[in-house]
């Protein structure tokens, strides 16, 4: 039986080393499949802990996020006090130049001209607000001219002065020519 045994063996000898190899081959691949599978899992855990670890960060600067975002907001209501406001462009030139009229009055000035002059490329309108330019020219005393800056200053709506020129007009007076920009917001 023993001798049966081993013919049988020596007989199918190569199959068993053939069947014994296709099973090496088989536990090889599927080890490397199980590390393949293992190393993604912890790719994966890597990539959800710096993810998590993102979100902490954020989470952290949310309350001085939230604070600038308060600081901007109040910000822009105190901007938007200093615009000029109408339903259009013609109504806020109207009410600028009405508000300039007041203004040299009460700085003893006498208005020579006022009139809109075109914006350059860069001054045009924003998506925030738009611009008017115009150019004064006023004849008065010196000291005039002083209060009615300090009036611009302190009045409730900006006006940029861009550029100014003062010269000597009599013997107390000054020839003031003044180019100025007001900003609005239809609406």
């Amino acid at each position: 039986m023993i001798e049966r045994l081993r013919d049988a063996f020596a007989l199918h000898r190569t199959r068993f080393i053939l069947g014994g190899v296709a099973l090496l081959l088989l536990l090889v691949n599927l080890a490397t499949y199980g590390l393949d599978r293992y190393r993604e899992r912890l790719v994966s855990i890597d990539n959800r802990q710096s993810f998590l670890a993102r979100q902490r960060v954020t989470a952290a600067r949310l309350p001085l996020i939230k604070e600038k975002l308060f600081l901007q907001e109040t910000q822009r209501r105190e901007l938007e006090k200093l615009l000029f406001r109408g339903r259009s462009e013609e109504e806020i030139s109207s009410s600028i130049q009405v508000m300039l009229q007041r203004e040299l009055a009460a700085a003893n000035l006498t208005l020579e001209s006022l009139r809109p002059r075109p914006e350059s490329a860069s001054g045009g309108p924003t998506a925030d607000f738009s611009t008017v330019a115009m150019t004064l020219q006023a004849v008065g005393p010196l000291d005039g001219f002083t209060s009615f800056l300090a009036a611009l200053y302190r009045a409730e709506q900006f006006l940029k002065v861009e550029s100014f020129s003062v010269q000597y007009h009599s013997e107390d007076k000054v020839k003031v020519s003044l180019d100025l920009k007001g900003f609005y917001r239809l609406g």
